[in-house]
């Protein structure tokens, strides 16, 4: 079963530009949300979409796959994440075929519980939805 974790960086948010590469605890902030995902038992393909350059060459560091560039009207303050989540998942199926669960982590909350992903996922997963 592929399983992905989604992830959505936009360049520029209205308060602080270029936010998702600032360093945090010696990564740039990306880099946790990244790393958590690929942690869990239950992905199996971590799915960064952007339109940022920088965002693009840290996810391929980390072996994620990429949906670069994102379309301009989907990286405006204006366009919501649901739109942008939208275009990415058809964008994956495009290779991986259509998807039936996936996960989605905002790159700003990088402080997460140890395992909740997994935890909900099992869940999930057990309940057959």
């Amino acid at each position: 079963m592929v399983l992905p974790c989604f992830i959505l960086a936009r360049k520029n948010s209205r308060g602080l530009k270029g936010k998702n590469s600032y360093k945090f605890s010696n990564l740039p902030l990306i880099a946790h949300t990244i790393k958590y995902a690929k942690k869990s038992k239950h992905i199996t393909h971590v799915v960064v979409s952007t339109d940022d350059i920088s965002i693009k060459k840290i996810s391929e560091r980390y072996n994620c796959d990429v949906i670069y560039p994102r379309p301009k009207f989907l990286s405006s303050s204006k366009a919501s994440s649901l739109q942008a989540l939208k275009h990415a998942i058809l964008e994956f199926e495009k290779k991986y075929n259509k998807i039936n669960i996936l996960s989605f982590l905002q790159i700003t909350e990088p402080l997460r519980p140890k395992k909740i992903l997994d935890k909900c996922l099992d869940y999930v997963l057990k309940k057959n939805f």
